[in-house]
């Protein structure tokens, strides 16, 4: 884990008066016991926006490979920590931010990496490509993907002025 300054300062404390690193800290340290390695650790919510309360969760992304059907399983642990924990592999990661998963998004575009084995910056360029490929800009409220919602206008231009049906007919 990243140690000390400003990173820990910005986590803060739980309402038990234990700081969050420690809490991530012991909550990695008893994956790789348990024999699972993440490749990221991605905080986002309020601990990662900096509006936490102590009485805030731990809302943690957790970037593995390997992960096969229920991939929060090996992360059941993390609740003991006053951690939520979300499970994804990089490929479901990006699939997610793809299909407008709202906490794959926020991850990739807002989330503090407070543990990373190198996958990060290729998950972050990927997310850049899929940005500019969809158009996907934030917004009040959420997400929108600008290229969908012009193409599903044009459909429905072409549907109403095309004849497809469901106009009105003028005799």
């Amino acid at each position: 884990m990243r140690s000390g300054g400003p990173l820990k300062a910005r986590l803060g404390t739980l309402s038990d008066g234990s700081s969050v690193e420690e809490r991530l800290d012991q909550f990695l340290k008893e994956c790789i016991d348990r024999g699972v390695r993440p490749a990221a650790l991605i905080l986002i919510g309020s601990r990662a926006r900096g509006d936490w309360k102590p009485w805030s969760d731990i809302d943690l992304v957790i970037v593995a490979e390997g992960l096969k059907g229920d991939r929060l399983a090996p992360f059941l642990h993390a609740y003991k920590y006053g951690i939520e924990p979300r499970a994804y592999t990089p490929d479901h990661l990006l699939a997610g931010a793809r299909s407008g998963d709202i906490t794959a998004l926020e991850a990739l575009d807002g989330g503090v990496v407070v543990y990373d084995e190198g996958v990060w910056g290729q998950l972050k360029a990927r997310f850049q490509e899929i940005k500019e490929e969809l158009g996907l800009e934030r917004v009040e409220g959420g997400w929108v993907a600008k290229t969908l919602e012009e193409e599903a206008l044009r459909e429905f231009r072409s549907r109403r002025l095309g004849g497809g049906g469901g106009g009105a007919s003028h005799e």
